[in-house]
Formats: C-alpha cells, structure tokens, sequence
C-alpha cells in the first residue's frame, strides 16, 4: 500500500510538473489557406506562453525571411539553411518571456519567394495586405492598431520589411532590418508622411558582411536622419550569417517589445470591456 501510495505521489508530481513546464513554453502553429493572388499558402504562428488560457490580446510582429533555395515561412521556427547554429525564434521568445525581459507577443512569417517592390501592383505586398494581415487579424487576438504591430526581416526579408512599412505606415510603427538588401528608399517613401505616421527602425549590419554591403544600411541610416526618423543602428564586426543569429534576434525583438508594451485587455466596439480578463503576470 506505501508503495501505491508513493508511486501515485510520484506520478501526479510528474503530471505537474509537466504541466508547469508546458505553461512557460509557446506554441508554433503552421495554417495552411488559400490566396486569389498567390494560391494556396501557409503561416507559421507563434502563440506566447498563456496565451490558450487567456482572453488578452497581443502585440503583432510579422518576421521575413531572407532568400535561397528552400527558404519559406517554417525556416525561422527551424532550421534556416546555410546556418547550422541556428536558434529557432520561438525558442528564443520563450526564454526571454520567461525571463521577463520581453513582453508576450504573437510573431507570424509567410513565405514572399520574391523581393517586394515597391511598384502598386506588386503581388507579393497585396498578398500580405490583402490576405495575411486579415487573416491574422481575423484568426488570433492580436492588437490591431499600429502601436503594437511590426514587422522585420534578415537579408532580402529586411529589405521586404521597409517596402511593406512605407506603403502602409498605418500598420507597422516599427521595422526592424538585420542585414536588409537595398531599396529605392524615395520611391518608397514617396507618398509617406513622416509626421502623421513615425515609424522606428532597429538596424543591424556587420561590417564584414560580402553578401549584403555595410555601406547599405549607412545610406539608409542617412536617409532616415534627413526624413527625421528614429532609429538604432548596432554595427559588429560580422558576416552576412550572423544576421539571423541569436544575439541578434534576442535584441531586435527585445527592442520592439520595450515599444509595444505588454498584452492589454480586449474591448468591444462600445469600448466596454468584454468580460474581466486579468492581465498575464508571469513569473509570480
């Protein structure tokens, strides 16, 4: 009888903690759905910790991906080729949430094979206009003004994410760039108003980089300066791999949420709350 006793203590003090740590741990979720403009299609979504036994809403932040063969919306959640040492994202957020050194967030990468232009009738930015933001929008509890959405992207995604954010500055109020390829920055910023529409800008480059000039993210730094701009610009002495590292996702992200805040309590359209939700206390 003891031992049935302690076998069975054992075994709801391992349920437990099981459970415990399955709390302190997101989740990745891949939607397939389909596309007018670019057929069928996948996302790949991360939920924070607490976010399946919560009511609360979240910052938004869309993640690119850079180019290459085999790249797509999974690679930041896995192995992203031509980086073995390669961090998956979600990792990286679970531990920073946990730590409380980042607010929860919900992180979405599509796949855009394609470098986004900044022609009106690139397919590639209706389909994420069109399709993914409502999607996401329409699917998960996210934050739907622009103070807590924003978008980065590593390489060609960097590059993506600063012709996205100009064309519609009433959705992201941040944009980060690690290794971001060039773009024509005043076709871009053509129809921007800086002043009814700010945007922020987190860059890194390594100086080292032979792929992805340095001297391409100290010309739009430049430019940022000229449109009044705010922006950082960490400079290291890297390569091009190390764009998509984990120093560096760790402090792109650690920057947007030191801007977003936290998740907040959702109101219906009278701006009455819904019901009593209670904020995420983690670590507590």
């Amino acid at each position: 009888m003891n031992h049935l006793r302690i076998s069975v203590s054992l075994f709801c003090a391992i349920t437990l903690m099981a459970q415990s740590a399955k709390a302190l741990e997101g989740t990745v979720e891949y939607h397939p759905f389909h596309s007018d403009i670019a057929g069928d299609k996948e996302l790949s979504v991360y939920l924070p910790p607490g976010y399946e036994d919560s009511q609360l809403t979240y910052p938004i932040v869309y993640a690119l991906h850079g180019a290459g063969a085999g790249v797509n919306n999974r690679s930041l959640f896995g192995g992203y080729v031509g980086n073995p040492g390669f961090v998956p994202i979600q990792e990286i957020a679970d531990d920073l949430i946990i730590r409380g050194q980042i607010n929860p967030m919900i992180i979405v990468s599509p796949t855009l094979p394609s470098v986004v232009t900044t022609s009106p009738n690139d397919a590639w930015a209706n389909y994420f206009f069109q399709d993914i933001v409502p999607y996401v929008d329409r699917n998960f509890r996210t934050i739907t003004h622009r103070e807590s959405r924003g978008i980065f992207g590593f390489s060609k995604g960097g590059g993506d994410s600063a012709v996205l954010a100009f064309r519609r500055p009433d959705l992201f109020s941040m944009v980060g760039l690690s290794a971001g390829v060039s773009f024509n920055y005043n076709t871009a910023t053509r129809d921007y108003n800086a002043s009814e529409y700010p945007i922020r800008f987190w860059i890194w480059h390594g100086r080292n980089d032979i792929y992805v000039s340095f001297s391409i993210s100290e010309n739009l730094v430049r430019l940022l300066e000229i449109d009044g701009l705010e922006y950082v610009l960490v400079a290291e002495d890297a390569g091009h791999v190390e764009c998509v590292s984990e120093p560096v996702v760790t402090e792109l992200i650690t920057y947007f949420s030191g801007v977003f805040g936290g998740p907040q309590v959702a109101v219906d359209k009278c701006n009455k709350l819904a019901e009593k939700w209670a904020r995420i206390k983690l670590g507590e």
